[in-house]
């Protein structure tokens, strides 16, 4: 767990010093960091970074196939990861685009909690959660 905790400290550190290049990238850099929800795209990060860390821990320690949940997890994660970095690298060049990838980023990453959170529950509990989840689209 230390080793996963200080994975996810070096990944804030480069986050962090993104803001603090000289040269000609400063200008890309600056522009990046005025983009308003680079907050919530650290916190996915670091999301997407533990889960990512967790789920290749418990793949090692089980040694069989994980049930077809923990594929869909992944896959979620994988998905909020991508959008959030790659928005945050296009900002400059098409901010409209940046910030389409970065709200998809966002639902993928919170679409990874309501899974993660939902594993060990019984199936009634499942389907309850994913009541709640659409709620909000109708």
């Amino acid at each position: 767990m230390n080793s996963a905790k200080s994975f996810l400290s070096k990944i804030i550190l480069l986050v962090q010093k993104l803001g603090r290049l000289d040269g000609p990238d400063q200008e890309a850099v600056v522009e990046v960091a005025k983009q308003p929800n680079l907050d919530s795209a650290k916190i996915i990060v670091v999301f997407c970074s533990a889960s990512a860390i967790d789920l290749a821990i418990l793949s090692a320690q089980l040694h069989s196939p994980l049930p077809t949940i923990f594929y869909f997890l992944a896959l979620a994660i994988l998905f909020a990861f991508t959008c959030v970095f790659i928005s945050i690298f296009i900002h400059s060049s098409s901010p409209e685009i940046a910030q389409v990838l970065h709200q998809c980023g966002v639902f993928f990453g919170v679409t990874a909690v309501f899974i993660s959170i939902t594993i060990p529950f019984p199936v009634w509990f499942r389907y309850t959660t994913c009541f709640i989840y659409y709620c909000p689209g109708l």
